[in-house]
């Protein structure tokens, strides 16, 4: 893999005891401490990341938010965490750049294609902030759009269990992992990956989607350097 999407959840910031606190700070040092590792090894990396560690649209809703609110207030935690990222990407010395789909001057960078493509040929890690600019569409949906606006081989998406299952393996102990479904089954099956719109964007591109649990040790490194058959891989053909 020559260039890679990273999809990171804001929760996963929290570690896998779920601190107190909005991020874990030695859970975090672990992930960029894999994510240089591979940008240290010639992968570009792009990381997408989420905002639910701070602020969580759903729970703002159930609070009588209204969707445009919780949405804006999500997509401003998101930029929160990529700046703090960058900077904990800086301290682990490896150059890293945090832009936003919406740039708040002397904060963060406004992103666009073009812009990205400059930082990462230039030797940067890319952080994004922000989701698409837009209410409504998810972070995985942001994840999927960049991928595919950058070119990257694969969209890796970062999750709390190491795979795709036939049922949620938190609340079923007999689900079965799918180790490489299709886009295909994974639509017919109504397997919750990603949200639709991102879902569609991937398949329609054929993107391929790695899916991990990112509270397994080194996974990053495991999957994308070492090129381990870990967790799921979904595609337009079975492959593994």
């Amino acid at each position: 893999m020559k260039r890679v999407l990273i999809k990171l959840s804001g929760e996963a910031l929290q570690g896998p005891d779920v601190s107190e606190h909005y991020i874990d700070p030695d859970f975090a040092t672990s992930i960029v401490s894999q994510l240089v590792q591979l940008q240290r090894a010639g992968i570009e990396v792009v990381v997408v990341v989420g905002g639910g560690n701070i602020c969580r649209g759903r729970a703002l809703m159930r609070d009588g938010f209204s969707k445009l609110a919780s949405d804006n207030i999500g997509m401003l935690a998101t930029m929160m965490n990529a700046i703090f990222m960058q900077d904990l990407i800086a301290k682990n010395a490896a150059p890293a750049r945090a832009m936003s789909a919406l740039p708040m001057g002397g904060l963060i960078e406004a992103y666009t294609p073009s812009r990205a493509n400059e930082c990462l040929a230039s030797g940067e890690l890319l952080v994004l902030g922000g989701g698409v600019g837009n209410p409504i569409f998810t972070t995985d949906t942001a994840a999927c759009l960049r991928a595919i606006e950058l070119n990257a081989d694969c969209v890796v998406k970062c999750t709390m269990v190491d795979g795709v299952y036939d049922s949620d393996p938190k609340h079923n102990p007999k689900a079965k992992k799918i180790a490489n479904p299709t886009y295909q089954e994974v639509i017919e099956l109504g397997l919750a990956v990603m949200d639709a719109s991102a879902f569609v964007l991937a398949s329609e591109h054929e993107v391929p989607i790695y899916v991990c649990d990112i509270f397994s040790h080194n996974v990053l490194v495991d999957l994308i350097l070492n090129q381990r058959e870990l967790g799921s891989l979904i595609g337009k053909e079975k492959i593994r």
